[in-house]
């Protein structure tokens, strides 16, 4: 299975631009490794960027009509999507230059582009869009993981007291405007503390893990969780559900 290739988004208004690109990447568009997407100004790029998340790259003029590409350099930063954008200008003084990067610009490049330059250049920023995902993600994965371990019982992978107050919190909301009501039942496991100092730790772990996965196989409505060391909650959602249950 081959990874889709990068999608770049080259904005400038003149016409000529989108042959010249499709003509001298054109070994790398057939090999799958770019794509490419044209838009005459930075308005008609924006509205590209607000309803897709698949551009990686941005090249830019910045003098172009309606919107330019120093106003669409400054409106990057309100999406989330890791993207990195390099100007691409035949303004290429210290002054414009300096006024690009101050904007977000990762880098700049001059008219008449150097196309030797220009394909060095999409590596390397191609290569760091490619670093901020990994780091992205990683950082996602540890938000994930730090989450799961604040709401949840690490011996029984159940919710915790504080998983259950979430959830009991989201069921409240629910319930807010509707006539049905739910139920919480505390289960005390009595004994405990004799069986784990008389039959030791194993045998006690073996215990709560067995009494976890008969809760958890009791209904797929119930959000069982622990909260103490031998006692667990079970949240029911619906009490129609219940009596009808309890009716069986």
């Amino acid at each position: 299975m081959t990874s889709k290739p990068y999608l770049i988004l080259v904005i400038d208004d003149e016409v000529e631009i989108q042959r010249l690109m499709e003509q001298r990447f054109r070994r790398k568009i057939q090999t799958g490794e770019l794509n490419f997407q044209f838009a005459q100004n930075g308005l008609e790029a924006w509205k590209i960027l607000q309803n897709s998340d698949d551009i990686d790259m941005i090249l830019t003029d910045i003098r172009m009509p309606e919107m330019d590409g120093l106003t669409l350099l400054e409106k990057l930063n309100e999406l989330d999507t890791p993207l990195k954008a390099v100007v691409v200008s035949a303004y290429g003084d210290t002054q414009n230059i300096r006024t690009a990067m101050n904007h977000g610009a990762y880098d700049f490049i001059t008219k008449p582009i150097d196309f030797q330059d220009l394909d060095n250049t999409i590596n390397k920023t191609l290569e760091a869009v490619a670093a901020m995902r990994i780091e992205q993600q990683q950082l996602q994965d540890s938000l994930k993981a730090l989450q799961h371990m604040a709401y949840s019982d690490l011996a029984t992978g159940l919710p915790n007291r504080y998983g259950l107050l979430k959830q009991l919190n989201q069921c409240l909301r629910e319930k807010q405007n509707q006539a049905n009501e739910f139920a919480l039942f505390m289960i005390d496991i009595e004994r405990y503390s004799i069986i784990k100092s008389g039959l030791g730790p194993n045998v006690s772990t073996r215990l709560i893990n067995e009494v976890a996965r008969r809760l958890t196989r009791a209904s797929m409505s119930i959000t069982p969780a622990r909260i103490e060391a031998n006692v667990f909650a079970v949240l029911w959602p619906s009490l129609t559900e219940l009596e009808t249950v309890n009716e069986k």
